[in-house]
């Protein structure tokens, strides 16, 4: 063991001095936070694209629900066309009526 202090037995050599290691830690502060920041920021990114590149997962009950008003709204579709089509039927008997009294 070497003695740094007298009385304070520690397994550091005489040649190290803590002093000597804020401007270590200095410099790995100063260039480490940009440099995390820079790699979680690309992290981010690149789960947002993965993310994105995924097919979404609905949950069933909402996939059901808008089955369900598809099919409605295409049976309103065929309801709407039908009524059209018997309204421009009538229209044109009474036409034909009205053209031939």
């Amino acid at each position: 063991m070497f003695d740094l202090l007298p009385g304070l037995k520690t397994g550091l050599p005489l040649a190290f001095n803590p002093d000597d290691m804020i401007p270590v830690f200095s410099i790995l502060v100063v260039f480490g936070i940009p440099i995390i920041a820079i790699l979680t920021h690309h992290q981010r990114k690149m789960a947002e694209i993965m993310h994105r590149n995924q097919p979404q997962m609905m949950d069933p009950t909402v996939q059901n629900q808008l089955n369900h008003m598809q099919n409605q709204i295409s049976e309103m579709r065929s309801m709407m066309q039908d009524h059209i089509i018997n309204n421009d039927r009538t229209s044109a008997s009474s036409v034909e009526q009205r053209l031939n009294q």
